[in-house]
């Protein structure tokens, strides 16, 4: 280790000197490339095998280990057909598949923000077009966005589009 050791104040110069440093202090725990070093009981180093390609860190009980990176998708509750010319998505809607009859007309699939319509952050619903004569449009109201967008989506025949809320007015598709 490379440290300051004296100052010159006649010549405005410092000295550094090279030191040994003392490796009797620390024990190292590192046994194959990839492992990691962390704090364990009092403090002391500890080795953390490294994992198997596509694991991640987590904490358990405060210690970290490797696992499986699991992504779960929300399952909806239910399902329930709309038709007519418009629908405003209900807070009784957020975790449900709304399936959207466009067989007489295109349906115009309204998101709503304000007091009387107020979802939470990972609200979440799914809407989707089953019939192939018409489409349903999604729209919003105020400054709500769907990925950063504003202007209207439209739900194909078959097609089925997953919208997650993140935070006030910010709804995203999955």
């Amino acid at each position: 280790m490379i440290r300051p050791d004296d100052y010159n104040a006649s010549t405005n110069t410092r000295v550094w000197k090279l030191y040994q440093l003392d490796q009797t202090s620390f024990s190292n725990p590192m046994t194959t490339s990839g492992d990691i070093i962390y704090g364990g009981a009092s403090g002391t180093a500890t080795r953390l095998a490294k994992g198997t390609d596509g694991q991640i860190l987590k904490l358990s009980s405060g210690i970290p280990s490797w696992a499986n990176e699991s992504v779960q998708s929300p399952v909806p509750d239910s399902s329930a057909t709309q038709s007519g010319a418009s629908y405003s998505v209900l807070n009784s809607d957020i975790g449900t598949i709304i399936l959207m009859d466009t067989s007489s007309n295109n349906v115009a699939v309204a998101i709503q923000e304000h007091a009387s319509y107020s979802y939470t952050a990972g609200a979440h619903f799914w809407v989707t077009c089953v019939s192939a004569s018409n489409a349903a449009t999604v729209s919003f109201s105020g400054s709500t966005t769907v990925n950063g967008q504003s202007s209207p989506i439209s739900v194909a025949h078959g097609t089925t589009l997953h919208f997650w809320r993140e935070s006030n007015d910010s709804w995203f598709i999955l």
